[in-house]
């Protein structure tokens, strides 16, 4: 059923971009109009603040997800001091519906079918790691920048599957490397999948043309990101 909405939420995202295309084509140039301001990044996410917990790790309320979240609190501890606090995915959830409350980053253990927050980063296509991909025992550590508009990051230790979860943890915690008493991650993307990867592509197939139809190349474009979201795979966001 998810994997279906996800192929559906696709096909949208094609019409969609269609769309938008033949709209900015149909109007005049005179009056298109720029953003009057780049939105403000949040390339780093902070964990610890000068020895104060500025995240909360989110567990599933499933068997194993308790262990590894202690995991993660016990090294952050162990690097600055501070004690993240661990709470379920449904705290986290009602957290995140919480207009004006806290906006503290969340470490987000789990995929589409074990976590609530992992669902919602996943519906807002901001996550791909769901039952079947990785795939078994494959793992990806990944940030996710202020998705909801509000300054808040996510970092989410994904797997298809425990034993995946268990190694995006390990490949987390070998990652962490403190200042002093602070502690902050930059942007991250650390995929190991049996799925092969998309070759690499380069200038010559970016500019080429002849696509057939509108609809073809707004279609190639989809693709396109859909492969460069998945796997950051050199050349498709050109």
């Amino acid at each position: 059923m998810r994997a279906a909405r996800a192929s559906a939420r696709r096909g949208l995202a094609c019409c969609l971009c269609a769309a938008a295309l033949a709209a900015a084509a149909a109007e005049p140039a005179a009056v298109q109009q720029r953003l009057p301001a780049v939105k403000k990044f949040y390339l780093d996410t902070v964990l610890v603040s000068d020895g104060a917990a500025a995240a909360a790790i989110v567990a599933p309320d499933a068997p194993g997800y308790a262990d590894l979240a202690g995991d993660v609190r016990r090294a952050i501890k162990d690097l600055t001091g501070a004690e993240l606090p661990i709470i379920t995915d449904t705290a986290a959830a009602a957290e995140l519906d919480q207009a004006g409350g806290n906006k503290r980053a969340m470490i987000v253990l789990g995929n589409l079918m074990t976590s609530k927050v992992s669902e919602r980063l996943y519906v807002m296509e901001q996550l791909d790691v769901d039952a079947g991909w990785p795939g078994a025992a494959g793992h990806l550590v990944q940030t996710v920048h202020d998705p909801m508009g509000d300054g808040r990051n996510f970092i989410s230790l994904g797997g298809s599957d425990l034993k995946g979860v268990q190694a995006a943890t390990q490949a987390f915690i070998g990652l962490l490397k403190a200042d002093g008493k602070s502690l902050k991650v930059g942007r991250l993307f650390n995929l190991t999948s049996s799925d092969k990867r998309p070759a690499p592509i380069g200038k010559v197939h970016v500019n080429r043309k002849g696509y057939g139809t509108p609809e073809a190349a707004v279609s190639h474009a989809v693709e396109c990101g859909f492969i460069l979201r998945r796997y950051r795979t050199p050349g498709y966001g050109r």
